[in-house]
């Protein structure tokens, strides 16, 4: 099998894996102890991103705060994360810095306080404008809150603001999507991540449904509200650059769309993964034992080397969520031998040079296309 090698370049993912709150919806690897261990957890982290020093091919592009809740850690251990990551592994000028937070977390002086340490993007989770949408969500913050929080970051001096909205909650119309969307369009954010409410295995929202206690996700509904925001942000310019991605033009997220074309970043914090040079890691998942682990010198719980196939197969399947860019043809061909053939023919991908992408008008169709693809 002839090798492709992706673009290098690199990026740091660091996890936060501490909340308040879990939501019932919420599978992600967290806690949610009364106390935040905030000095023990930041020399890990630092102590990780010293083990790993040097092992990126280049420069890193972007430093990603993901968790969790990141808005939860202290702005002065953000900021030393960041000088650590900076002289461990170098961050190109302009790298973007990139910091989800909670509505309820926002405020002036905390967010100046994460701008002048570097942050220069944020993350919020609003997962809805509306009151009736976020006690489906079983959320800590109104609607108020969340568009208080939304004009506070965009006022915060920060380059770029994302926020989350989740659709296909229970009783959601068009009529309230669109208004929703209507409210984010007038807020001013520069990215929205849209997220159909899925019903995760052994998730708190699994079992309310189970009892009858909270009604089963509409999927034939979820589908019409991804169709109206695709069809709506489209009519208002905006990009829709990855299945859940809208961003304005030139404000697409660098850090998420090199995790689709399979580039090199480092997975740093508990539960982390990381890749590098087809090696795919997984840390330690509960803060205690990464913890003890990390200091030890060995964060990492798992790790597997990837074969060509299947890294030419997962090149495929997670490059296609690339609606602009998609897959270099040699990836298809590697991965799929002519079964994409078929869909080209079909007008479910269309080329561009020596690249193909899935056609928009089959977005909504991706993983059942995935399957005809499948090895």
């Amino acid at each position: 099998m002839e090798r492709i090698k992706p673009e290098q370049s690199g990026g740091i993912y660091i996890h936060f894996p501490y909340c308040r709150h879990r939501c019932h919806y919420c599978d992600f690897a967290l806690v949610t102890p009364e106390r935040i261990p905030q000095e023990e957890y930041t020399r890990a982290i630092l102590h990780e991103l010293e083990l790993r020093s040097g092992s990126l091919p280049q420069d890193a592009q972007t430093l990603y705060f993901g968790g969790g809740t990141p808005s939860l850690w202290e702005p002065d251990h953000v900021g030393t994360v960041i000088e650590t990551a900076r002289t461990q592994h170098g961050l190109i000028d302009g790298a973007e810095i990139t910091l989800e937070l909670n509505p309820e977390d926002v405020d002036r002086a905390r967010l100046s306080a994460y701008v002048e340490v570097g942050v220069n993007r944020l993350s919020l989770g609003v997962q809805s404008l509306l009151d009736e949408r976020l006690q489906h969500l079983d959320r800590g913050h109104d609607a108020r809150g969340a568009a208080d929080a939304v004009v506070i970051a965009r006022d915060s001096g920060v380059s770029d603001v994302s926020i989350d909205l989740i659709f296909a909650t229970p009783g959601q119309d068009l009529s309230s999507w669109r208004e929703e969307l209507g409210i984010a369009l007038e807020l001013g954010v520069d990215h929205l991540s849209i997220y159909g409410l899925t019903v995760e295995p052994r998730t708190r929202l699994e079992r309310l449904i189970d009892d009858g206690a909270y009604p089963p996700v509409d999927d034939d509904r979820s589908a019409e509200l991804f169709e109206e925001a695709r069809l709506l942000l489209g009519d208002s310019g905006w990009s829709h650059y990855e299945v859940s991605s809208y961003a304005r033009p030139g404000r697409e997220a660098v850090h998420n769309r090199a995790y689709w074309h399979g580039h090199p970043y480092l997975g740093v914090g508990a539960a982390a993964h990381g890749l590098l040079d087809q090696r795919r890691w997984v840390n330690h998942r509960r803060p205690s034992r990464y913890m003890e682990a990390c200091m030890a010198g060995d964060p990492e719980a798992e790790s597997e080397r990837i074969s060509d196939e299947v890294w030419a197969w997962e090149r495929v399947m997670t490059g296609l969520r690339d609606l602009e860019r998609g897959v270099e043809r040699g990836w298809l061909q590697a991965a799929t031998g002519a079964r994409f053939e078929d869909l080209e023919a079909r007008g479910c991908l269309e080329a561009m040079g020596s690249r193909l992408r899935i056609h928009p008008d089959h977005v909504l169709i991706l993983d059942s296309l995935l399957l005809e693809l499948a090895p």
